[in-house]
């Protein structure tokens, strides 16, 4: 496929990395985006429950989403993210971005994210570079 000006990057939505994570999308817009995914034994790290790293990249690629959504693509600038509970196995967690300011080159977007209790784990803000 050729690309042009408004063809995105990745016009699927989904990377190969977040497809193997098992994180899928509920919800995609330019204003807000949800993405979900079950916690599985592979998720684990070394004290029984989620790695922190898998929490960030649910975390990145739903603010990303957000952030670019429209777009061309875009890079994460900046992803700041505070750890609030364990996150276990089995857990089903939902992370909601929401888009705070747009300017002509950068997206500032603010997510969330709950287990199927409707506890918050992690809250994040970020940062990104968008490409037209």
């Amino acid at each position: 496929m050729q690309k042009n000006d408004t063809t995105p990057i990745n016009p699927i939505g989904t990377s190969t990395l977040t497809q193997r994570l098992g994180i899928e999308p509920v919800h995609k817009s330019n204003e807000k985006s949800i993405l979900q995914m079950t916690v599985r034994e592979d998720h684990q790290n070394n004290g029984g429950v989620m790695h922190g790293g898998i929490t960030a990249t649910l975390m990145d690629s739903t603010c990303g989403t957000t952030a670019v959504y429209g777009f061309k693509g875009g890079a994460t600038a900046s992803l700041t993210i505070n750890y609030l509970a364990p996150i276990n196995i089995g857990d089903k967690i939902t992370c909601t971005a929401v888009i705070k300011k747009r300017t002509h080159t950068m997206a500032f977007v603010n997510a969330e994210t709950v287990n199927q209790h409707g506890d918050i784990v992690a809250t994040a803000t970020s940062v990104f570079r968008v490409i037209y």
